[in-house]
């Protein structure tokens, strides 16, 4: 297959999985779902920290909300992501879902928004960060990503250092027409020693042990990594 073909192939998975997105809100579209370790989620919550869920820009992390919150009813769920989207898009979402729709938490606001995952978490929350795009200053990591360097943002794993919250990596991945499997693996942590040095190690760590998850991820589903932005360095 050349350039073209496998452009072709990308941007036809996108456009499949944006329309599963919408359909299932504006027409009761029936997916059918399944899942791995997705009852990991009451049990990291258990800690009394709250928890933090971490994706990728990489199949239908959108529609995870839906599966996951019959694995911890009741549980605010709060996402860190820049509210660029239609208004009109966002007005239909939060009908359908009513109380289930998540709270929104613009990073762009780097102090405000520090505050509101800070307050969530100890109210026993979850916070879900996508961990592959960085925006504006946001701090970021070097790893190695598919055997080039890049930049990846370390905000979730500071979050997680300085709060003790668990860390569950989390993906929605489209297995065929109407067919999706969530996984989720086991609940990770980001260690805080006393020294500065080391706190800043051991977040860079736990980044550059993500980047290789995310990839060994991206290996198995290579075109459902819908990430539309320069990326390397």
């Amino acid at each position: 297959m050349d350039g073209l073909g496998f452009a072709w192939r990308q941007f036809a998975s996108f456009g499949r999985i944006v329309c599963d997105r919408g359909l299932v809100y504006l027409e009761g579209m029936k997916l059918r779902f399944e899942q791995r370790g997705a009852d990991r989620l009451g049990q990291a919550l258990g800690s009394g920290k709250g928890c933090i869920l971490l994706s990728a820009h990489v199949g239908n992390w959108e529609l995870a909300g839906r599966l996951l919150s019959r694995y911890a009813p009741g549980v605010p769920v709060n996402l860190v992501k820049v509210e660029n989207e239609d208004p009109r898009e966002r007005a239909i979402v939060d009908a359908v879902m009513g109380d289930q729709a998540p709270a929104v938490i613009d990073p762009r606001d780097s102090i405000a928004a520090s505050l509101a995952i800070r307050e969530a978490l100890d109210r026993g929350e979850v916070v879900g960060f996508l961990g592959d795009r960085a925006h504006g200053q946001q701090p970021t990591a070097a790893v190695s990503f598919f055997g080039s360097p890049a930049r990846m943002p370390v905000g979730p794993f500071q979050v997680a250092q300085m709060t003790g919250a668990p860390i569950l990596r989390c993906f929605m991945m489209r297995l065929g027409h109407a067919h999706y499997r969530l996984e989720v693996d086991r609940a990770i942590t980001v260690p805080r020693p006393q020294s500065r040095r080391a706190r800043r190690m051991a977040v860079e760590a736990a980044c550059a042990e993500w980047a290789a998850r995310l990839e060994s991820q991206l290996r198995r589903f290579p075109f459902q990594w819908h990430n539309f932005y320069r990326y390397w360095d």
